[in-house]
């Protein structure tokens, strides 16, 4: 199944409140127009997950939409989602091509943390620096939502999420242009 972009969706609370279980979520990016035929549960070792601290975190891991191997979104079940584990799972794939939605909770399902990588050149260093260089350096940007009561802007940057662009790389720019939005506005 190809990305097909998606008109804009009204997305309601009770959509969010609904994200309990795996096929919950997955079937929220499919609503959202993302293309999740290569959907496959994921093993640690396979996503190169290698710190035993995060391996052993790790409950369930699934990818849930794939957009031409440019843009994909994962599913991670942890035992806590902490900041060491967010950080853990961005160093797992900075190296890895691609552009990264992750999808991080715990088996209840209460809090829902939408982590999407940036990459970036770090301060200081020039870009022709970084070519050929081993390790990326990426940034978790994180919207921690909390699945029963969604704020007006945990809402707002939720619908921003809807596929509605030609290409995956438009995608993520639209998704990184929807973390920006200001903290303080209203939905």
């Amino acid at each position: 199944m190809e990305a097909r972009p998606a008109v804009a969706l009204d997305l309601r609370e009770h959509q969010v409140q609904d994200l309990t279980s795996p096929d919950a979520v997955a079937a929220f990016f499919a609503s959202l127009g993302y293309d999740t035929s290569a959907r496959t549960r994921q093993t640690a070792a396979n996503l190169g997950i290698m710190a035993e601290g995060l391996v052993n975190q790790v409950r369930h891991a699934e990818l849930l939409a794939d957009q031409e191997g440019l843009l994909q979104v994962y599913l991670f079940e942890l035992t806590s989602v902490t900041v060491a584990a967010t950080q853990g799972l961005a160093r797992a794939f900075r190296n890895r091509a691609g552009n990264f939605l992750l999808v991080l909770t715990t088996r209840d399902y209460d809090h829902l943390d939408f982590v999407l990588l940036e990459r970036y050149v770090p301060e200081g260093a020039s870009p022709t620096a970084m070519v050929g260089r081993r390790e990326g350096a990426v940034r978790p940007r994180v919207l921690s939502v909390e699945r029963l009561k969604p704020s007006r802007v945990h809402m707002r940057v939720l619908r921003r999420f809807t596929h509605t662009e030609t290409d995956p790389l438009s995608q993520y720019e639209k998704l990184l242009s929807a973390y920006r939005v200001p903290r303080g506005s209203s939905g």
